[in-house]
């Protein structure tokens, strides 16, 4: 039953400071379920043999819905406020959370992180997005972090389908100087440029 912390942090040129935040209580059933579920199917029990995964009580709101609530609140109290970026970590990177929070923060930017075993649909077939951007030219960029030093980084991008998303999104492939591994940044609106995103997302 151990708590995580949920927080929302206003970034601006001048400051940075937090605006809000709730705990997040994992639902005792639902957690108690995926231990099990674990445990089957390292056994060897087919899907079809294992319990199904039970109905989420209402007590227990997911990391999604408590953020969604910390941001329309915010909205709601700072009408003044313009935002034009919405920055969340991977496990934000969902179609659900990214909709509605762009709804809620009129039609802003949203940025996550989607895995790398994600399906993209491209020319009428499936395939993930590391086997997607496998073949395309990265090109070499330095990013500033937070304004502090210069950082080279490798891009890739392209405006594509995401399968789980029901749609399009700019999916761009990161890889900082001596990682192995690219990461891959999800946005919602189209229109902006790879750069600006990368921006944000360093912010």
């Amino acid at each position: 039953m151990g708590q995580g912390l949920v927080f929302l942090v206003l970034v601006t040129p001048k400051i940075t400071i937090p605006i809000g935040y709730a705990f997040h209580v994992p639902d005792p059933k639902i957690s108690e379920w995926v231990k099990e579920n674990k445990r089957l199917k390292k056994a060897g029990v087919p899907k079809s043999k294992r319990p199904k995964k039970p109905v989420r009580s209402d007590e227990y709101p997911t990391i999604s819905s408590i953020s969604i609530a910390l941001l329309k609140t915010f909205v709601q109290q700072h009408p003044e406020i313009k935002i034009e970026a919405i920055v969340a970590d991977a496990l934000y990177g969902n179609a659900e959370f990214m909709d509605e929070a762009s709804k809620i923060a009129g039609s802003a930017q949203v940025i996550s992180q989607i895995r790398y075993n994600q399906n993209i649909s491209f020319k009428n077939s499936k395939k993930s997005v590391e086997k997607y951007f496998e073949n395309i030219q990265p090109i070499q960029k330095t990013i500033h972090i937070r304004g502090g030093k210069g950082v080279v980084v490798l891009i890739k991008s392209a405006r594509i389908h995401v399968c789980a998303h029901r749609k399009k999104r700019f999916v761009i492939a990161i890889k900082y100087t001596g990682e192995e591994d690219y990461r891959y940044l999800v946005a919602s609106d189209l229109t902006w440029r790879y750069a600006d995103i990368i921006d944000a997302f360093t912010r």
